[in-house]
C-alpha cells in the first residue's frame, strides 16, 4: 500500500518527502513513484533491523506475491539511484541477498511544519552505520587486493525478471533517462518485433512499436532518450535499413541501408554523434562504417559514412559498444566460426588493438563508468554462455558467471545491469519416420546429459552414433550405441571438437577441430581400428561441416575464405590432394552414393541443389523454406532426401523423392523442437532419423546489481 500521510525524514544530506514523493538534498531532487516511496519509508520506520523482503511485499503490496517479486528488487534500484552513497562511500541501504534489505543510516522524522529533524527511537543503534561502514571499507580491501580477483565483487542477489513475454526477449536496451529499455521479441510463430517496457511502471504491459512484415533488430538510443535507432528488415524483399525512430511523436524515417544478415551490429555513440553499423560497399565489401549525426537525430548529410573495418585482413568486424567517452569502439572480430575476439578500435587514432585472446561465440559487451572495464559474454568452447569482466589497463579478466547470459548492458545509473537469459539446452532425439503419415508426434531422447549434444551422424556399417557434447567442459566428439547406450568420449583436445561424420566404411570419423595455438579450424580424421587421428593438410584455415565422398579416400569440405564467401572443396584424406568443385557459394554438401551427383545447400539461399559431377551442370531440387542454412538435410536410401522446416510454430519433416520430385510431410513436430543449426542423419535399419533436439526456449531479460566495484569518489 502507499504512504497516505505526509512523512518527512532526513536521511544525511537527503531529506524524503513521502506525499510529495521527492528525495531532495538541495541541489539534486529525485521523484519516485507511490511503491518506491513506501518502500523507503518501511525501511525507515523499521531501522535498526533487517526488514525481509517478504515482509515488503505482505506490506507494500499486500501480499501480492507475483507482484511484488517483480518490483521490489527495482525499487530498491530507484532508492540507491537516488540517494547514491553517503560521503564515506557507504551504501545507504545493506542487501542481505534473496533475504532482505536494512536501511544503514540512522532516519531523523520531523514532524512537516517543524525546522528541526527528531532521531528514530533507536538513536544508540547509530553504531550500527559505524560498523556497517567499517565492514563495507573491509570488505571493498578484500576485493581490491584479492589477487586474480582484483577489481571484481560477487553479484549481490538474484536477477529480478523483467520481461515474461511468451517467446523470446532478445537485445535489451534502457533509455539513458533510466524511463524505460526497448527490447526484441520473438514470438513463437516467428515474428520479430521491438518493444518498450516502463522502468517507472512495472506493472505496465510493454508496448509494440514495429508493424507486421518487417523483421527488427537491435534498438540503440540517443543520448536524448527520445530517438531510438534500430534494423528493419522488409521479409519480402529482405531489404535491410537503419530506422531512426520518434518515440514521443510516433513518426520515424530510414537513415541508411545495412547487411542484412548482420542484425545485432547497431549502436548509437553517448554524444550522439555517430551512429556505427555494418554496411555493404560494391567495391569494398560489407564492413563497419560511422555515419555523423546531428543532435537532433539526424544524418549529417554533407559528412561521408567513415569505414572501420579492414579492407585487406581476414577478419569479420561484427558486434560493437561505445566507451563512455565516445572516443572508443569495442569490436568482435571473427576469425573464422570457432574464433571470435574483441579488438578496441581508437576514433583519434583510427586504428584498432586486440583485448581478448581465445574467446568464442561473443555475445555482446558494455564498458563501465569510467571505461576501465569492459562485460562481455562467450561460451569459450563449451557451449555454456556465461558473462566475463576483463580489465583495459592489465588485460585480466574474471568469470562473473549467470550461465546463458546475452548481451549485457548498464542501466544508466551503473547501479544494475541487465541481460537476456537463455536456458535450453540441446540433445539427440530420433523420430520414426517410415509409415510416417504427417501427423504430429514427440521426438524420443537418445542422449541426454547435464550438457549439450549436437549433430549426430549415424553409420549403418558400425551400427553406432557419432556426436559432439560439451559435458567434459569442452566439445569433444563421442560415439554411442543407436539407442544412446555405451557411450565413449573418442577426443580429448580440451578445445573444441565439432561436426562428425562418418566414413562409408564405418571406420573413420572426420571432424573440425579449433587450434589455439594459430587460432584457426583444422580438418581432423580419427580412425576407430588404430584410435589414432591425423590432420589433414589443407592449407585453409577456416571450414564448415566436412563429409565424407562415395570413395572413402576422399573429403567434400566447405572453405570459407572471407570476402570470397564460402564453397566446396574435395580434399584427399592424406591432404596431397585438393581442388574446388564449386563456385557459387555451396556451404554443406554430401556425394551421391554412387558418385555421380554433389548435392549441397548454399549460403543465404534457401533451397537443395544438384551438380552432376561430369559436367558441373546446376539444378535446383527442392524450392522450399528449408532450414538447410547448415545441414538440415540427409540422405533416406540411395532416391530420397529427408529435410527439416518450420511452419507456423511446428517443425516438419519432408520426405523429397530425387527421381519423381515428389514431397510429403511424413512427421510434425509442436514447437520448433529441431535445432536450425543440427544436422540430421537417418537410419534405415532402424527406421529412425536422428537430430539435434532443442528444448523449447523461454528467454527472458533480467536485471542484477552490477557486479563491478564502486568507483572511488571523485571519478
Amino acid at each position: 500500500m502507499a504512504v497516505k500521510e505526509r512523512i518527512v525524514i532526513e536521511l544525511g544530506e537527503w531529506t524524503v518527502d513521502s506525499l510529495a514523493l521527492s528525495i531532495s538534498n538541495g541541489n539534486d531532487e529525485h521523484h519516485v513513484p507511490a511503491k518506491v516511496m513506501a518502500v523507503l519509508v518501511y525501511l525507515a520506520e523499521n531501522h535498526g533491523r533487517l526488514v525481509t523482503r517478504q515482509e515488503l511485499i505482505d506490506s507494500i503490496w499486500d501480499g501480492n506475491t507475483y507482484v511484488g517479486e517483480k518490483t521490489l528488487t527495482n525499487a530498491i534500484w530507484r532508492i540507491r539511484q537516488a540517494l547514491g552513497r553517503d560521503a564515506d562511500d557507504v551504501e545507504f541501504i545493506k542487501t542481505t541477498p534473496k533475504i532482505g534489505y536494512q536501511l544503514v543510516p540512522v532516519p531523523c522524522f520531523r514532524n512537516p511544519g517543524d525546522d528541526e529533524a527528531a532521531p528514530a527511537t533507536r538513536p544508540a543503534l547509530s553504531l550500527t552505520y559505524v560498523a556497517v561502514a567499517a565492514l563495507a571499507l573491509g570488505l571493498a580491501a578484500v576485493w581490491l587486493f584479492a589477487g586474480a580477483d582484483r577489481g571484481f565483487r560477487p553479484a549481490e542477489e538474484s536477477p529480478l525478471i523483467m520481461t515474461q513475454l511468451p517467446g523470446r526477449e532478445l537485445y535489451p536496451a534502457p533509455s539513458p533517462d533510466g524511463s524505460q529499455f526497448a527490447f526484441m521479441h520473438v514470438s513463437q510463430a516467428g515474428a520479430q518485433d521491438l518493444y518498450v517496457q516502463s522502468f517507472e511502471d512495472a506493472d505496465r504491459q510493454p508496448e509494440r512499436f514495429t508493424a507486421g512484415g518487417t523483421s527488427n533488430y537491435s534498438p540503440s538510443w540517443a543520448p536524448d532518450s527520445r530517438h531510438l535507432a534500430y534494423i528493419r528488415i522488409d521479409d519480402q524483399s529482405r531489404r535491410c535499413e537503419v530506422v531512426i525512430r520518434d518515440m514521443q511523436l510516433g513518426e520515424e524515417y530510414p537513415a541508411d541501408v545495412c547487411v542484412a544478415v548482420d542484425q545485432r551490429t547497431l549502436s548509437w555513440s553517448p554524444d550522439g554523434r555517430w551512429l556505427v553499423y555494418r554496411k555493404a560497399d560494391p567495391v569494398l565489401g560489407p564492413g563497419l562504417y560511422l555515419k555523423a549525426m546531428n543532435l537532433d537525430a539526424r544524418p549529417r548529410g554533407e559528412l561521408q559514412d567513415r569505414r572501420i573495418s579492414c579492407t585487406d585482413c581476414a577478419l569479420t568486424d561484427q558486434e560493437v559498444s561505445w566507451s563512455p567517452d565516445s572516443r572508443a569502439l569495442a569490436v568482435t572480430r571473427t576469425k573464422n566460426r570457432m574464433s571470435e575476439d574483441i579488438h578496441l578500435f581508437d576514433i583519434d587514432e583510427w586504428q584498432f588493438s586486440r583485448l581478448t585472446f581465445g574467446e568464442s561465440s561473443i555475445e555482446g559487451h558494455v564498458w563501465d563508468r569510467e571505461g576501465q572495464n569492459l562485460l562481455y559474454v562467450s561460451d569459450r568452447h563449451s557451449l555454456n554462455r556465461r558473462i566475463w569482466a576483463v580489465n583495459l589497463p592489465t588485460g585480466n579478466k574474471r568469470e562473473i558467471g549467470y550461465e546463458g547470459a546475452g548481451f549485457p548492458v548498464f542501466l544508466p545509473n551503473y547501479e544494475s545491469i541487465m541481460f537476456y537469459r537463455r536456458r535450453a539446452n540441446a540433445h539427440i532425439a530420433a523420430i520414426p519416420i517410415e509409415g510416417g503419415d504427417g501427423a504430429s508426434h514427440f521426438p524420443s531422447v537418445i542422449v541426454q546429459t547435464s550438457g549439450s549434444e549436437r549433430n549426430p551422424s549415424y553409420s549403418h556399417v558400425a551400427n553406432k552414433l557419432a556426436y559432439y557434447s560439451n559435458v567434459s567442459g569442452h566439445n569433444e566428439i563421442w560415439i554411442a550405441d543407436p539407442d544412446g547406450s555405451n557411450r565413449r568420449q573418442i577426443t580429448s583436445l580440451k578445445t573444441s571438437a565439432i561436426d562428425p561424420s562418418w566414413s562409408p566404411g564405418g571406420d573413420k570419423i572426420v571432424f573440425v577441430a579449433f587450434e589455439p595455438y594459430t587460432e584457426s579450424l583444422s580438418v581432423r580424421i580419427y580412425d576407430l581400428l588404430s584410435d589414432t587421428q591425423h590432420t589433414v593438410s589443407t592449407g585453409f584455415d577456416d571450414f564448415g561441416s566436412p563429409t565424407f565422398a562415395s570413395d572413402g579416400r576422399s573429403l567434400i569440405v566447405p572453405v570459407y575464405r572471407g570476402e570470397d564467401g564460402v564453397d566446396l572443396w574435395r580434399v584427399s584424406i592424406d591432404g596431397n590432394q585438393f581442388n574446388r568443385i564449386t563456385h557459387n557459394g555451396a556451404e554443406f554438401g554430401r556425394e551421391s552414393a554412387d558418385g555421380r551427383y554433389l548435392h549441397y545447400s548454399k549460403q543465404g539461399a534457401r533451397g537443395l541443389f544438384r551438380m552432376s559431377l561430369a559436367d558441373g551442370e546446376e539444378s535446383l531440387l527442392i524450392s522450399d523454406v528449408m532450414s538447410t542454412g547448415y545441414g538440415n538435410w540427409t540422405w533416406a536410401g540411395s532416391d530420397k532426401v529427408l529435410y527439416a522446416r518450420h511452419q507456423d510454430g511446428h517443425s516438419e519433416i519432408v520426405r523429397y523423392d530425387l527421381d519423381s520430385g515428389a514431397r510429403n510431410v511424413v512427421v510434425k513436430h509442436p514447437g520448433r523442437t529441431i535445432h536450425r543449426f543440427g544436422m540430421l542423419s537417418y537410419s534405415d535399419a532402424h527406421g529412425l532419423l536422428y537430430f539435434t533436439h532443442r528444448e523449447p526456449q523461454q528467454i527472458d531479460i533480467l536485471m542484477a546489481p552490477n557486479p563491478l566495484p564502486a568507483a572511488p569518489k571523485g571519478k
